[in-house]
């Protein structure tokens, strides 16, 4: 994402260079990042992103893009640098800028020139969007555990009891399932959309969700026959 959003970006700038374009307005989204304690104030992008800035200097109405976003464009050369990855086009930022002409009326902001989006509700939005990575995080870290205990039945140690092992990822196969589903029920109860490029992981491909959802159904039918 990151990687994606910045090339992006050095195009846009070129745009701006060969059109001696002075202003920029930076996008907002619901579920803006907010900065945690201990924090620079760019790192909440809440505050900053939705506005119209300077690429150099500062004027009233106009603050300066890379102090307020700590995302800096050479006027000359038109390359984007992120001089602070806290902020703008750092660390997975969905954010992106676009040459602007204040004349313009700015569309993330109303008559009075307040962001349409209201600060407690991308907060909480913000907060479960945080819940989500954590719960995808956790898929990812059972996946790569299903893969170390299927090494283990295809090479096992004098020692291990192969169907023992068998059984164990058979469970884990079936603990997966619930995982799966409880990560989509927390997205529809929540209106997230599921990131499922989010889950994915090196190794676990069809064939490996292939065996784990047999191994699943092998320990559910043990289970319900008692």
């Amino acid at each position: 994402v990151t990687s994606m959003n910045q090339t992006a970006a050095q195009v846009t700038n070129q745009y701006i260079v060969e059109g001696g374009i002075e202003y920029v307005l930076v996008s907002a989204h619901l579920g803006a990042r907010v900065a945690q304690k201990g924090q620079p104030a760019l790192a909440s992008h809440a505050d900053w992103q939705g506005k119209v800035y300077r690429i150099r200097g500062s004027e009233k109405g106009y603050p300066n893009l890379l102090d307020s976003t700590g995302y800096d464009i050479d006027p000359q050369s038109g390359s984007g640098s992120v001089k602070n990855p806290l902020g703008l086009h750092g660390y997975n930022c969905r954010h992106s800028h676009k040459p602007w002409d204040p004349r313009l009326r700015n569309p993330y902001v109303d008559e009075n020139g307040n962001l349409k989006i209201d600060s407690e509700e991308n907060k909480k939005r913000y907060e479960l969007q945080q819940k989500q990575r954590a719960i995808e995080r956790s898929l990812r870290a059972w996946k790569r555990k299903l893969i170390e205990k299927q090494e283990q039945i295809n090479n096992p140690r004098d020692y291990m009891d192969v169907d023992k092992l068998q059984q164990e990822y058979d469970r884990m196969s079936y603990q997966l399932t619930q995982k799966n589903k409880a990560y989509n029920d927390f997205c529809k109860q929540n209106d997230l959309q599921p990131q499922y490029d989010r889950i994915k992981v090196a190794d676990f491909g069809r064939e490996q969700a292939k065996q784990a959802n047999h191994g699943a159904r092998r320990y559910k039918k043990e289970k319900d026959d008692g």
